[in-house]
């Protein structure tokens, strides 16, 4: 069955806009989980710091308990 012009350039504009909005949908959804990511790694990265703060606090407290600085 053949589409008129008409018919045709409406089925278009139709494909146009879905691929648009689908793109958009894409794109927001892309860039959530992008900043999800690197939440997560930011929060990773504050963990281990906060660890490696805490083993140094521990650190240096069996250094000043057992004499070992000048402080």
């Amino acid at each position: 069955m053949q589409m008129t012009a008409r018919e045709q350039k409406v089925l278009d504009q139709t494909i146009e806009i879905v691929l648009d909005r689908g793109s958009a949908i894409i794109a927001e959804r892309h860039d959530i989980l992008t900043r999800m990511i690197e939440d997560d790694i930011a929060e990773s990265e504050r963990e281990a710091l906060a660890q490696r703060f805490l083993h140094l606090g521990i650190q240096w407290h069996l250094l000043t308990a057992t004499g070992q600085t000048k402080h």
